[in-house]
């Protein structure tokens, strides 16, 4: 009986934690990001989101409490009816379900207490910060030398190229593919990446859903990417020496073009980084060179 109440009283906590992160969290994310949007104008945004996790932060924690002790006084009852053997005399059933519903209240509260405010202020800031992180950066610009800015959209840009997460999920894919280039079912051609560039392209040219991070991962992988194709390690195609040099010399022109729209220095020292030297002494066609002068 005590395993039986110990086990209950844990589950049903762990049960409650859930339920009020998916739902009485879930909502006071969605109404703080709203006040952040609300209160944006003028304001430091470090300085909203602060004042609105506080705001947020004790009403949240007493609504969890309540919330937590409802569905203690709920659920506990139910499951030890459920678990305990029916030879129990209805007052040992009824004391049990009473010690489950104050021990898992008191769990609940107890990690409530703890957790709310940091769990809030954490789901808050991943909700705000990248959306104003993104706006801020490409509010922020760089006179090129016509006097343009850099880092704005295009004239003409309606915001429908692939979002940065998702090209940078394919560039993930394809480059997976130069540690093991003997799977078959990773079909790559000359189109699949010229296309997958095209994507990068798009990208780097809309800054709305552009932030540092990411368009620092993109000229990371885009030159992991020029250094695969360089040492023969991307395409699953096996064509004659001289269609494969101008392959080669298509897929690195193309990413020429999307060098231009870093507003960073490619890190092109990655060229010569241990692995890809490694790829250069296990070449098996000694006849296709890296092409360098690219």
């Amino acid at each position: 009986l005590k395993r039986t109440v110990e086990f209950v009283a844990e589950r049903t906590c762990s049960n409650c934690v859930k339920h009020i992160r998916a739902t009485l969290l879930a909502g006071l994310v969605e109404e703080g990001e709203a006040r952040v949007s609300a209160l944006a104008g003028g304001v430091p945004a470090d300085l909203t989101l602060q004042d609105v996790c506080t705001q947020l932060s004790g009403q949240g924690t007493a609504a969890a409490l309540d919330a937590a002790q409802r569905f203690c006084a709920t659920k506990a009852p139910q499951v030890m009816r459920l678990l305990l053997p029916e030879e129990l005399s209805p007052q040992v059933v009824s004391t049990a379900a009473d010690i489950v519903v104050r021990l898992a209240q008191e769990k609940a509260a107890q990690w409530l207490n703890s957790n709310v405010d940091k769990l809030l202020r954490k789901a808050l800031r991943s909700r705000v910060d990248g959306p104003l992180k993104s706006a801020s950066y490409s509010s922020t610009s760089e006179p090129s030398r016509d006097g343009s800015s850099v880092r704005a959209c295009p004239a003409a840009c309606s915001h429908a190229n692939p979002l940065p997460s998702l090209v940078l999920t394919q560039l993930k894919d394809l480059l997976c593919v130069t540690v093991a280039p003997s799977c078959e079912d990773a079909a790559v051609t000359e189109e699949t990446i010229l296309e997958l560039v095209r994507s990068l392209h798009g990208s780097l040219q809309c800054k709305k859903y552009l932030s540092p991070t990411v368009e620092k991962a993109f000229a990371q992988y885009a030159v992991e990417l020029a250094a695969a194709i360089a040492f023969d390690r991307v395409l699953n195609e096996s064509p004659a020496v001289d269609c494969w040099e101008e392959s080669t010399r298509r897929l690195l022109g193309a990413l020429q073009g999307v060098w231009t729209e870093f507003s960073m220095q490619p890190p092109f020292h990655l060229l010569l980084s241990n692995k890809n030297v490694s790829y250069l002494h296990s070449a098996t066609d000694k006849k296709k060179t890296p092409r360098w002068e690219l």
